[in-house]
């Protein structure tokens, strides 16, 4: 499946990204993100991937991804992840420190509800999908498109 990307992101959009968040960004994301600007899926895409139970539909550019940072069900994310993309009943998200910085993420918004209170966040509802950013795109591209019947 193929991402349709929305251009290229000015250099100040992705450090206000990183401003906003405290990070720097992992690089593979980073040059993808300053060379696309994030983009849309060509068809929902399941998730967790495989074959989860939750869609997701595209990913972020630098300003989506900054106002969408620890708001709204983002709060039950950890701080050092940033939601890179936003569907029904949870996220994609890229871990921005630590020793697996660069790792992608699904956090289950629908088990958070279970685990934490309103304004807190839980590592448990961080699923690993992918060691890193190009990794996680080449699962994308391999999905074969949804069977609609």
């Amino acid at each position: 499946m193929k991402i349709v990307t929305r251009g290229s992101s000015p250099e100040s959009e992705i450090l206000s990204l990183e401003r906003e968040m405290g990070y720097r960004l992992p690089e593979q994301y980073r040059t993808w993100l300053k060379d696309t600007s994030g983009g849309r899926l060509e068809a929902m895409l399941d998730a967790p991937f495989p074959d989860g139970d939750a869609m997701v539909d595209g990913f972020h550019g630098p300003k989506g991804a900054a106002e969408g940072y620890r708001f709204g069900l983002a709060t039950c994310v950890p701080p050092h992840y940033l939601c890179v993309s936003t569907g029904a009943g949870g996220a994609y998200c890229i871990e921005v420190e630590g020793s697996t910085a660069g790792a992608v993420y699904w956090a289950d918004f629908e088990g958070a509800m279970n685990l934490v209170a309103e304004d807190e966040y839980s590592e448990e509802i961080m699923v690993r999908q992918a060691d890193d950013w190009e990794s996680f795109l080449a699962m994308i591209e391999a999905a074969p498109f949804p069977d609609l019947e």
